[in-house]
């Protein structure tokens, strides 16, 4: 049996593979070889997550242009961050990682996650111990009752939203 994680790396390496992406292999520099990396020791990127130095990825998560600069830019911390949001959108809007949009919605917001300038959440939902209000009392609504999956034109998941 796979894990949520695992069927979503795979949903994300199918999408890459049937997109061609618009990056090219020259000015690429190869992930070093596991005995380079084992006698250098971790690798480290400047994370533009958590804006600081800390050890990388091993590899780029999927291949592509994002699975790319994921790899150039997003420490291993930042990824872990970026792995917990995965599951709470997948939850909240009881996305099913076979479905295309919703993969394409969820790497769409692994990239705001990243490289965008401000906090995502799903839409209505309070973090557990908080009411509706973000003060005490009963959460808010949250998990598979939480708000419907985000629908744009043509029925597909929006971009999304920088300001």
């Amino acid at each position: 049996m796979s894990s949520l994680w695992d069927d979503l790396k795979r949903s994300m390496k199918r999408l890459t593979d049937a997109e061609p992406s618009e990056a090219t292999d020259e000015g690429e520099t190869p992930p070093a070889s596991a005995s380079e990396a084992e006698s250098a020791g971790p690798r480290m990127v400047y994370c533009v997550k958590l804006r600081r130095e800390l050890p990388g990825l091993e590899k780029p998560p999927f291949p592509g242009e994002l699975g790319q600069r994921i790899y150039e830019h997003v420490s291993q911390q930042a990824y872990a961050l970026w792995q917990e949001q995965a599951v709470l959108l997948i939850n909240h809007y009881g996305l099913s990682l076979a479905d295309p949009a919703a993969t394409r919605f969820l790497m769409e917001q692994m990239e705001a996650f990243f490289f965008g300038d401000q906090e995502h959440l799903p839409e209505g939902w309070t973090p557990p111990g908080l009411g509706p209000q973000g003060k005490g009392g009963p959460p808010g609504p949250q998990g598979k009752g939480g708000a419907p999956f985000p629908q744009g034109k043509g029925g597909t998941p929006p971009a999304p939203q920088h300001k």
